[in-house]
């Protein structure tokens, strides 16, 4: 079975734009802005490519307490 293409998605109560990939979700910024765009688009890039890494691409609050 073939894995479905994520999408631009809206979360209404934050105004943020995400996409959920295996399970997680991606917060892009404001929804609909153009930093939104461009974001969910180097993602996509990635996802297609198969270099799409989950796991590196959120941030946990164990990366946040190194930051």
């Amino acid at each position: 079975m073939a894995k479905r293409v994520p999408k631009y998605c809206h979360h209404k109560p934050t105004n943020q734009a995400y996409v959920r990939i295996d399970g997680r979700f991606h917060y892009l910024g404001t929804y609909d802005s153009t930093d939104s765009h461009k974001e969910f688009d180097r993602i996509m890039a990635k996802f297609h490519s198969g270099k799409f890494d989950s796991d590196s691409e959120s941030i946990t609050i164990n990366r946040l307490v190194l930051l």
